[in-house]
């Protein structure tokens, strides 16, 4: 959603600036949570399994970034806007349900520290 106010523009390319400003987003947003998710990662999974669940984990990162070149195929210069808002409409949806799941699944956390 962050490139959705620069769809459209008159210009061929992205201001190289606020190219670097989102990438600069992903990059904090991803040093925040990946060792988030590597510690829950351990932390919840059974002693006999935790290979096998850092293992997905890992499969679940490249699983999403081959998704993203899959939706990578739907962009057309000619309807920008409709790309970048359908699929930030799309993460902004599964955030909602992530956190309307988050109390539940932290009951079902519950000792885990």
């Amino acid at each position: 959603m962050l490139f959705a106010p620069m769809a459209g523009t008159t210009g061929k390319a992205v201001p190289a600036l606020a190219a670097v400003a989102i990438m600069a987003v992903f990059a904090v947003s991803e040093l925040l949570i990946s060792p988030i998710g590597l510690a829950v990662t351990t932390k919840l999974a059974p002693e006999a399994f935790r290979a096998q669940m850092m293992a997905l984990y890992f499969f679940s990162v490249g699983l999403g970034t081959s998704m993203s070149g899959v939706l990578a195929r739907y962009y057309d210069p000619a309807d920008e806007l409709a790309y970048f808002g359908i699929t930030g409409a799309v993460a902004v949806a599964a955030g909602v349900i992530v956190f309307a799941l988050a109390p539940r699944v932290s009951r079902r956390m519950e000792g885990v520290h």
